[in-house]
C-alpha cells in the first residue's frame, strides 16, 4: 500500500490556503469547507463553525415543530443558528462533501442532516416527513423558499433524479437529501428490497416521489473501506 503523499510546509500551505477567488457569499473551499462572507445575518447548523475572522456573533435559535404524534413525538428541534455581523466564517460537517446552490424563487425541502448553512433572504419552515419521521427517529425537512445561496452535505458525490409523471421514484430515506416542492411524497412498505440489500440494512419504509420535479440522493456511506474519502 503506498504511503499518502508528503508535503513541504510551504507546499502544504500553498495548497490548502484559501485563495479568495469567486464572487459569491458561500463559496466551497479545499473541498471540505464552505466559506461564508458574513455581512448581515447567516442560517447555519449549530457546532458547524470551524474557524472566523471578523467581528461575528453567533446566536442560538431554537426551531421547534408540533406534531399531532403526542404520544410518540411532542415536538421536534432542529439544529439551526444565526451569525450575525461581519466577517468571514468557516464551516464543514464530519468531513463530508459540500455543495454550494443557489435558490432562484424556488421551494426545495432538504433534510435538516444535509442542509448546512443558507442565506437570510431564503424563507424557511420546519416540517415532520409524515410517519417516516416517527419510525426512523425524526426525520425533519427544513423548506426553503424563495431566492438565496444555500450549502449542503453529503456522504460523496449526489445524484439528482428525475420525477416525471407516470414515472414516480423510490428512496431509502436514509439515502434521500432534498427534493423540489412540486412532488408529492407516499410512504411505500418494500419488504422485497430490504430482503435483496440483506443483513438488515435495509429500509422497510421507503419514501415515493411522484409528480414533476427532481430528487436528490446520496450513497449510504461515506467511506466503506475506512481509509478516508479521496
Amino acid at each position: 500500500q503506498a504511503a499518502p503523499p508528503r508535503h513541504s510546509g510551504e507546499e502544504f500551505v500553498m495548497k490548502t490556503m484559501d485563495q479568495f477567488e469567486g464572487d459569491d457569499r458561500f463559496e466551497v473551499v479545499a473541498k471540505r469547507f464552505v466559506r461564508i462572507d458574513v455581512d448581515g445575518p447567516v442560517w447555519i447548523k449549530r457546532g458547524m463553525a470551524v474557524a472566523y475572522r471578523g467581528d461575528l456573533k453567533f446566536v442560538r435559535e431554537r426551531v421547534l415543530l408540533k406534531t399531532k404524534a403526542k404520544d410518540m413525538l411532542g415536538r421536534g428541534l432542529v439544529p439551526l443558528g444565526q451569525v450575525k455581523g461581519k466577517g468571514r466564517l468557516y464551516c464543514s460537517e464530519e468531513g463530508k462533501h459540500h455543495r454550494v446552490a443557489r435558490l432562484n424563487e424556488g421551494n426545495l425541502h432538504v433534510l435538516a442532516s444535509s442542509l448546512l448553512a443558507f442565506e437570510e433572504t431564503v424563507e424557511h419552515s420546519v416540517s415532520l416527513v409524515k410517519k417516516v419521521g416517527l419510525l426512523q427517529g425524526g426525520l425533519f425537512t427544513v423548506n426553503l423558499r424563495g431566492s438565496g445561496l444555500m450549502a449542503l452535505s453529503t456522504k460523496g458525490d449526489p445524484l439528482t433524479l428525475k420525477v416525471t409523471p407516470g414515472d414516480t421514484v423510490i428512496t431509502d430515506p436514509k439515502c434521500t437529501i432534498a427534493w423540489t416542492g412540486g412532488l408529492s411524497i407516499k410512504l411505500k412498505t418494500d419488504l422485497e428490497m430490504r430482503s435483496l440489500i440483506g443483513y438488515g440494512g435495509g429500509e422497510e419504509i421507503m419514501m415515493e416521489f411522484s409528480g414533476e420535479g427532481y430528487v436528490v440522493v446520496q450513497g449510504k456511506q461515506e467511506d466503506p473501506s475506512g481509509k478516508g474519502v479521496p
